[in-house]
C-alpha cells in the first residue's frame, strides 16, 4: 500500500508540472518548479524512511516477544522436568542436570554449583556440569569445604548480595589465579540464592560467546531457586527418614546391651509365623533363662553384667548355614528364632 502511495505521489507531481497552466503557482520560473519538485521528492523519501524505521522496530519487537515466549516456555518445561528427574535421582545428579540445562538456555560452556554453609563464611563445591568435567575442568574438589575469603572473584555475589556479571574476566583487578586443571574463564555470571536473609547456594555459568545480560540473570536466578527448593525438600525428606529410622531402632533395641528387645521379639515373631505358614516352612524358637546375674553384678559390677549380656548371643551359632537367626533379649532371657528350609523330625 505504501508503494502505491509513493507511485501516486510521483504521478501527481508529473501531472502538476504538465498542467502548470491551470495554476498561478506553476506559471513561475523553472527554478521554482524545481524547488517544488525537490520538496515533493523529499517528502516521499522522508515518509518512506519513517515507514521503514517503524516497520523495523515492530519486527524487532515481535521477534523479541517471540524469543521471550519461547524462553519462558523452555523454563517452564525445565522446571517440570527437574521435579520429575529429582523423584528418581540423587541430589548430585539433579544439580548436574540443572547445570546442563542452564548452559543450554544461556549458551554457556561452564557451570558450577556451591552450597554456602550456615556460618556464611564456608563454601562446599557440590556439582560441575557434564560438559565442564568432560572438556574443561580436571580439578578435584567436589564436597570440599573452604573459606569464602580464599575463593575467587565469583564470590562477589555473596559479598554484594546480588548477582554479578564479569564480561571481561581478565581485566578484573581483584581476580585470583586458578588452581591446576581449572577451566579457563573468559566471562561469567554468578547468582546467589537467598533464604531468610542468608545466602544458601551459588550457581554460576561461564564462557558464553557473547556478553551476559539481564535476561541471563533472570533465567539463571529462577532455575537456581527451583533447584534449591528441590534440594531443600530432599534434605528435609532424608532427615525425616533418618530420624524415623533412629526412632525405630531405639524402640526395638535394648539400651544397655544393644540387643533387640521384647517389642521386636513379638513384632518379628508374628512376621516369622506368617512367613512360615505362607511358605510351609518350619519355625523353631529357643529361649534360654540366664540365671546368676545378681551374683555377677555383686561380684564384678553392673558394667561386667552388661558386657556378659551383650557377649552371650555371639556364643550361639546357627544350627544350619541356611538358617536365619534372630536374637533378642527379653528381660533376662535370651530368645533365638531359627527358620530353616527343611523340616526336622528331631
Amino acid at each position: 500500500m505504501f508503494v502505491a502511495y509513493c507511485l501516486v505521489s510521483t504521478v501527481r507531481i508529473a501531472l502538476d508540472l504538465a498542467l502548470s497552466s491551470g495554476t498561478d503557482l506553476y506559471r513561475s520560473y523553472p527554478h521554482d518548479r524545481l524547488a517544488i519538485l525537490t520538496y515533493q521528492m523529499l517528502f516521499v523519501a522522508l515518509t518512506f524512511s519513517l515507514f521503514v524505521m517503524v516497520n523495523r522496530r515492530l519486527i524487532a519487537g515481535l521477534e523479541s516477544d517471540i524469543s521471550s515466549r519461547r524462553r519462558a516456555d523452555a523454563i517452564i518445561r525445565l522446571r517440570l522436568s527437574l521435579w520429575e528427574f529429582a523423584a528418581n535421582h540423587s541430589v548430585a545428579a539433579l544439580m548436574q542436570r540443572a547445570l546442563d540445562e542452564i548452559e543450554e538456555l544461556t549458551g554457556s560452556l561452564v557451570g558450577f554449583y556451591h552450597f554456602v554453609q550456615e556460618d556464611q563464611n564456608t563454601l562446599s563445591l557440590e556439582a560441575w556440569s557434564t560438559r565442564t568435567l568432560a572438556e574443561f575442568c580436571k580439578a578435584e574438589g567436589r564436597g570440599l569445604h573452604y573459606p569464602i575469603a580464599e575463593a575467587g572473584v565469583w564470590v562477589d555475589c555473596v559479598r554484594e548480595r546480588k548477582p554479578v556479571i564479569h564480561n571481561d574476566y581478565s581485566a578484573l583487578p581483584h581476580r585470583k589465579g586458578m588452581p591446576d586443571g581449572h577451566a579457563r574463564v573468559v566471562r561469567e555470571l554468578v547468582v546467589p540464592t537467598f533464604r531468610q536473609g542468608r545466602v544458601v547456594s551459588i550457581l554460576g555459568v561461564g564462557n558464553k560467546a557473547s556478553d551476559y545480560d539481564q535476561r541471563d540473570v533472570e533465567v539463571v536466578g529462577y532455575i537456581a531457586d527451583v533447584v534449591w527448593v528441590i534440594v531443600e525438600r530432599r534434605q528435609v525428606d532424608e532427615e525425616i527418614l533418618r530420624l524415623n529410622t533412629q526412632l525405630e531402632r531405639m524402640a526395638m533395641t535394648d539400651e544397655l546391651t544393644s540387643l533387640r528387645n521384647r517389642r521386636f521379639f513379638f513384632a518379628q515373631g508374628a512376621e516369622e509365623i506368617r512367613r512360615s505358614l505362607r511358605y510351609q516352612m518350619p519355625l523353631s524358637a529357643i529361649m534360654l533363662d540366664i540365671d546368676g546375674f545378681k551374683s555377677v553384678n555383686d561380684a564384678h559390677g553392673h558394667s561386667t553384667e552388661t558386657r556378659f549380656s551383650s557377649a552371650l548371643p555371639g556364643r550361639c551359632s546357627p544350627a544350619s548355614g541356611r538358617s536365619t537367626w534372630r536374637r533378642v533379649l527379653v528381660g533376662r532371657s535370651l530368645a533365638s528364632c531359627c527358620r530353616t528350609r527343611r523340616a526336622r523330625t528331631r
